[in-house]
């Protein structure tokens, strides 16, 4: 309960010297009344006459002396304006955002962050009005529109139950940009109900999560009010596996390497008992001490392994059950299928036919003639191959395949041709994508002619030149395009082979 004072302090001496002043009242009023009675009856009436004068005996028999002191404490009562202080809800618009990533499964307030975060929505919910409207939106790494904006609660009500928690990781970016577009729709529909939503109106939006996500850069919120609730407490106790990988020894081809990370997110050093199993069978434990706030890698090297599943897995009891264990597939190495679609380059032929790269690919050469084979078109067609490497040539419809283009641009409207200068300048490379990590441009003298690649939406940039993006990847349905604006062999006027 909280009180609202209205009084300043000197009404407040005013108010409480009135209880006093009406007590003093009644102690000097005297009911007396002139009565002649016999000398005997004198001492006895002057005892009777010490008791009523007496301060409790007057005051017991007041019975409205005790009425008016209550009435005077329940104005003052009501003076100090008594109530409960709860979530005020203003707008008419609301956006319900709800992490469901795997740390919102952490049991360090009860039952689950997650629940918690939950119970809170639903009690907003109920405190909104007939005329407001509510959208609920859950995101991990991906956003999910549960319910669009609706005026019905029960409705809402049904769908934040049918939220579940996943095993991802938390990115609010996607879930943001969803809450952007969607909070001035024009008209929202749902089941029979048919709701005209004026535009362009401010809309709270309440995001509910335990936080740890990156930053949203160049981002605007617009018309939209956040409002952020923490769940968690500030210090979990929790140590779990944040990294499980596996991979091929690249000297000893039969052998398998593993790799865990192990992060320790509480203040005190733990020491945990790690073990690794391929399909429920021991392989390997080892004891592992993580200092505070600090992670420790955990390397294991197997013996010849042809499939199966390993599980790694910790000793621990905290918050988290869910990072205790981890898993990862093993299978049979098998040969990439490359196809190399070239009128003449023989330094790329002779990378591709070297030891190195027979052991992880199985490379097809041909010249532009053959993508006009009805063999070739039913391979591209049928995915037979895994890579299609098209140097200074382009088929007439996107195969079935991951394809890179040197030189050249992909059929179709997706991607496009930009600027086209000589010997262009390279700014920057991108050093975390795995196709240009170990490229280095610094030695790269001359590049006789080049152009500005335009790849399609949710493309990213590889390499960047004075004139734009000059090497770019991007999606296409289960596969990915990459484009590089320049040749490595070219001929110059005379028709003389020249390489870069």
């Amino acid at each position: 309960m909280n009180f609202l004072n209205t009084l300043a302090w000197w009404q407040w001496t005013i108010l409480a010297a009135v209880p006093p002043a009406i007590i003093l009242l009644y102690f000097l009023k005297l009911k007396r009344q002139p009565i002649e009675v016999p000398s005997t009856y004198l001492w006895s009436r002057a005892i009777e006459d010490l008791h009523v004068n007496s301060i409790w005996q007057r005051l017991r028999q007041s019975l409205l002396l005790f009425l008016q002191l209550l009435l005077l404490l329940l104005i003052m009562f009501a003076l100090v304006r008594p109530g409960w202080r709860g979530s005020e809800m203003r707008g008419g618009r609301y956006i319900f955002l709800l992490d469901t990533s795997a740390s919102m499964s952490a049991s360090d307030i009860n039952p689950t962050r997650l629940d918690k975060a939950k119970d809170q929505i639903s009690a907003m919910i109920d405190q909104m009005k007939s005329d407001e409207v509510g959208m609920i939106i859950s995101f991990s790494n991906v956003a999910r529109v549960e319910q669009p904006f609706t005026d019905n609660r029960r409705l809402l009500q049904t769908r934040l139950a049918q939220i579940r928690p996943t095993n991802r990781n938390s990115d609010i970016g996607e879930a943001l940009r969803a809450a952007a577009g969607l909070a001035n729709p024009g008209r929202t529909s749902q089941d029979a109900t048919d709701f005209q939503v004026a535009d362009a109106l401010p809309a709270t939006l309440y995001i509910f999560s335990d936080g740890g996500f990156t930053a949203v850069p160049d981002f605007n919120l617009g018309n939209l009010e956040p409002k952020y609730t923490v769940m968690g407490t500030e210090q979990p106790n929790n140590i779990g596996i944040t990294q499980f990988t596996t991979e091929r020894n690249p000297e000893k081809p039969g052998q398998t390497q593993a790799f865990a990370r192990i992060e320790n997110y509480s203040d005190e050093e733990r020491k945990v008992e790690v073990t690794l199993l391929l399909n429920d069978t021991l392989l390997d434990a080892v004891s592992v001490e993580v200092p505070p706030n600090e992670t420790s890698g955990v390397p294991f090297e197997l013996s010849e392994i042809e499939s199966g599943v390993l599980k790694l897995k910790i000793d621990s009891q905290d918050d988290l059950e869910i990072d205790n264990v981890a898993y990862a597939a093993i299978s049979t190495p098998r040969l990439a299928k490359v196809l190399f679609v070239s009128p003449g380059n023989d330094a790329l032929e002779f990378a591709l036919q070297t030891t190195e790269v027979d052991k992880v690919a199985e490379v097809t050469f041909g010249q532009p003639a053959m993508l006009e084979t009805k063999e070739y078109e039913e391979k591209a067609d049928s995915a037979a191959f895994d890579l299609i490497i098209f140097d200074r040539c382009s088929p007439k419809k996107m195969p079935q395949a991951n394809t890179l283009f040197i030189g050249a641009i992909p059929p179709g409207d997706a991607w496009s041709a930009g600027e086209t200068k000589t010997q262009p300048f390279i700014i920057d490379t991108d050093r975390i994508h795995p196709i240009t990590q170990l490229i280095e441009m610094a030695n790269v003298k001359v590049i006789f002619e080049g152009f500005a690649v335009q790849p399609p939406p949710g493309g990213s940039t590889l390499m960047s030149a004075d004139i734009g993006p000059i090497f770019a990847i991007a999606p296409r349905g289960g596969f990915e395009d990459a484009v590089l604006g320049f040749d490595i062999v070219s001929n110059n006027e005379k028709g003389e082979i020249e390489t870069n």
